[in-house]
C-alpha cells in the first residue's frame, strides 16, 4: 500500500504540472495581454507594467518562474486587484466554495443512495420507471435554469427562503438552502440512478437471494449485506461528482451571491488576470486529484478486493 501511495502522489504531482503547462499554453495563445484594454494609459506605461509582471517573457521562462514561485510559497500578485495577493484572495474565499461543495456531496450521497436502495427494494415495475423519469429530468435541467426557478418559487412566490445573501454570520443559514439544493439535486439524481441499478443487480445475485429465502425483506437484505459493496462502488464516482460540483459552483455562486471563488475565476478570465487564474486552477486541480485519491482509499477500506495487492494477485 505504501508503494501505491507513493506512486499515486508522484502521478498527482505530474498531473498538476501538466495542468499548469496546459493552462499556461492556453493563456499564451489568447490574443492581447492583461494591459491591452487600458486605453487611458500611455504605451510606455503599458510596457513597463507588462515587464514588471513578466508578461513579455518567453513561455517556458514564465512557466518555470511560476512553478518556482509556487514551490517557494509566492503565489504572485493579482493584476485585477492590485492591493491583494493571490493567496489572500484564495484563502479568504475558498472556504465558502468548499462549504458548498462538501455539503452538496454529503447530501447527494446520503439522499441519493437512500432513494436508490429504497426504490430498488420495491418490486413493482412502476417504481423503477418513476425512478428513471425523475432522475433524467433532474439531470437534464441546467444549473442556470434551475437556480432562477428555485428562486422564483421558494423566494418570490412562497416567500420561504431568501434568494441571496449567503454569509458566515449567525442567522443567515436559511440563505444556504437554495444554493445547496441547486448544486446537490443533479448529483442526487445521478447517485440515485446508479445505486438503483446496483441494488437491483445485487438483489438478483445468489448471495442475497439466500437472505430473501430466509424471510428477510429486500430492504433488510440490502442494508445488512449489500451496503458495503454498494458504497465501495459509488465512492469511485466521488471524483467525477467533485468535478460536477465545481462546475456547478461557477454558475451557482454568482446567481445566489455566494462569496466564493467563482466570481474571481470569471473576472480573472475576462481581464486576463494570469496569476489569479493560475492560482484558482491550481487549487481546483489539487482538490480534484486529492478527492480522487481519497475515493480510492475509502473504496479499498470498504471492499478489500479493490486493494492494489488483491488486484495484483488476480493477474
Amino acid at each position: 500500500m505504501l508503494v501505491y501511495l507513493v506512486r499515486r502522489i508522484v502521478v498527482m504531482l505530474a498531473s498538476l504540472v501538466a495542468v499548469l503547462g496546459l493552462a499556461f499554453a492556453l493563456l499564451q495563445a489568447a490574443p492581447g495581454s492583461p494591459f491591452s484594454g487600458e486605453a487611458d494609459r500611455l504605451e510606455t506605461s503599458r510596457e513597463r507594467l507588462a515587464q514588471e509582471h513578466f508578461v513579455n517573457k518567453a513561455f517556458h521562462v514564465r512557466l518555470m518562474d511560476y512553478v518556482s514561485g509556487i514551490i517557494a510559497g509566492d503565489w504572485g500578485e493579482s493584476l485585477q486587484y492590485p492591493q491583494r495577493s493571490v493567496w489572500s484572495i484564495i484563502s479568504h474565499h475558498l472556504p465558502y466554495t468548499l462549504l458548498l461543495i462538501v455539503s452538496s456531496l454529503l447530501c447527494a450521497y446520503c439522499l441519493g443512495i437512500w432513494l436508490g436502495v429504497f426504490f430498488a427494494s420495491l418490486k413493482h415495475r412502476f417504481f423503477g420507471q418513476l425512478m428513471v423519469m425523475w432522475t433524467v429530468l433532474a439531470v437534464c435541467i441546467p444549473f442556470f435554469l434551475l437556480a432562477p426557478l428555485l428562486q422564483a418559487l421558494f423566494g418570490v412566490q412562497l416567500d420561504l427562503l431568501p434568494v441571496a445573501g449567503w454569509s458566515s454570520t449567525r442567522g443567515s443559514e436559511r440563505a444556504w438552502v437554495l444554493p445547496l439544493i441547486t448544486v446537490a439535486l443533479p448529483l442526487i439524481a445521478w447517485l440515485a440512478r446508479m445505486s438503483f441499478s446496483l441494488a437491483r443487480s445485487y438483489l438478483a445475485s445468489p448471495w442475497l437471494r439466500t437472505g430473501q429465502a430466509q424471510g428477510q425483506s429486500s430492504l433488510m437484505v440490502l442494508r445488512s449485506q449489500g451496503i458495503r459493496p454498494l458504497l465501495a462502488t459509488l465512492l469511485a464516482w466521488l471524483s467525477p461528482a467533485m468535478g460536477m460540483a465545481l462546475t456547478a459552483c461557477v454558475v451557482v455562486e454568482p446567481l445566489y451571491g455566494v462569496p466564493g471563488l467563482a466570481r474571481y475565476l470569471i473576472d480573472a478570465c475576462l481581464h486576463r488576470d494570469y496569476p489569479l487564474l493560475m492560482g484558482i486552477v491550481l487549487v481546483f486541480a489539487s482538490l480534484s486529484l486529492g478527492i480522487s485519491l481519497l475515493a480510492d482509499l475509502l473504496s479499498t477500506a470498504l471492499d478489500p478486493r479493490l486493494s492494489p495487492g488483491f488486484r495484483k494477485a488476480l493477474r
